[in-house]
């Protein structure tokens, strides 16, 4: 809806906007026991020894992004001056949770220990944003893979946090 309003107020008073639909972002500032931001949580229970919990049975796919490489995307977006509103940003690709476990698993060198919980029915099968815009309009591309993201995020929370 405020889609729509941004268009009609652009359409009337000539009030220029940019829409971000921002996938999901993932950093070394994210590390916590917070119920969004599943990478952050998983790394946060791996690094305290807790078993990290799945809803479902961790086949949701969604589209992760590297903090990064998402405000790249976002200055590109303001300072992007073409006739294209809406910028889908994300890495283009899709991981599930299982895909999350087993790239910490392979980083870390240790098995995650895992406990499974009813999955949410509002939640989609898949996630994966169309980047092909922001791509050729803003010349821009995500540089930083889902495996590189995490080693970053690990290396520097055990050079730089307490978790316990």
């Amino acid at each position: 809806m405020i889609e729509k309003y941004l268009y009609l107020y652009n359409y009337l008073y000539n009030l220029d906007y940019n829409i971000v639909r921002l996938s999901n972002p993932y950093g070394t500032a994210q590390i916590a026991d917070r119920p969004q931001g599943v990478i952050g949580n998983f790394l946060f229970h791996v690094l305290n020894n807790m078993p990290i919990e799945i809803l479902g049975d961790g086949k949701v796919v969604r589209d992760y992004i590297y903090i990064e490489d998402a405000i790249e995307a976002l200055i590109s977006v303001v300072l992007y001056s073409g006739n294209e509103k809406i910028f889908n940003i994300g890495s283009g690709e899709g991981h599930s949770l299982l895909d999350i476990v087993q790239t910490i698993e392979q980083i870390s060198g240790s098995p995650v220990d895992k406990v499974f919980k009813p999955g949410r029915k509002e939640d989609l099968a898949i996630n994966i944003l169309d980047i092909k815009k922001a791509k050729s309009e803003l010349n821009w591309s995500p540089r930083t893979d889902l495996v590189t993201g995490i080693k970053i995020i690990l290396e520097s929370a055990r050079n730089n946090f307490t978790y316990a």
